[in-house]
């Protein structure tokens, strides 16, 4: 798993530990809410989810992050608000992200927007980055519609790389920074 662990203004990124494997199993167990982030849409058990997990971060190109709202000099009142998952292919320079869900009081705060431009900047700086990819259901509007107010754009995915395309009912969406 690529190590992350930022600050930046009241917001922590940081790899997921043991202690924050319960709240975002709260995330996977809530359907109703948040089946697109996650891509579960039924219920999972404990067990399988942290297998699950334990299989996905073995993984040398992939990140899982807990999304953490803080005050930089306080280790008090700290409150996981949210998870980011995705890979790196570090030979083409493409960020991909698998999965983005925050927590519903957090929601439509500016939350969402801010995770997915620190997150970027850093893979930006540090791994040279050039562009970030994300596929997202078409029955998604609201999903569709956050990635567009962070700059994302749909894209042709078969005639930028001359592949099928993954799915379709998903809409790969793209930026390049």
């Amino acid at each position: 798993m690529i190590k992350v662990d930022i600050l930046k203004n009241d917001l922590r990124i940081k790899n997921i530990n043991y202690g924050s494997i319960e709240n975002i199993y709260s995330f996977y167990q809530n359907t109703d809410v948040f089946k697109y982030a996650t891509g579960v849409y039924g219920s999972i058990s404990y067990d399988t989810f942290s297998n699950q997990i334990a299989e996905f971060i073995s993984q040398n190109n992939v990140f899982f992050l807990d999304i953490i709202l803080e005050t930089k000099n306080s280790s008090i009142n700290r409150n996981s608000i949210g998870l980011i998952k995705g890979s790196l292919s570090v030979k083409e320079k493409i960020l991909w992200i698998n999965s983005i869900a925050i927590d519903l009081p957090y929601q439509s705060k500016g939350y969402g927007q801010k995770v997915i431009s620190i997150l970027v900047d850093h893979f930006k700086n540090k791994y040279n980055v050039n562009t970030v990819g994300l596929s997202v259901s078409k029955s998604n509007t609201l999903g569709i519609n956050f990635w567009e107010k962070c700059g994302f754009s749909e894209c042709d995915f078969e005639t930028l790389y001359g592949f099928h395309k993954i799915t379709e009912h998903a809409v790969i969406m793209w930026k390049k920074v």
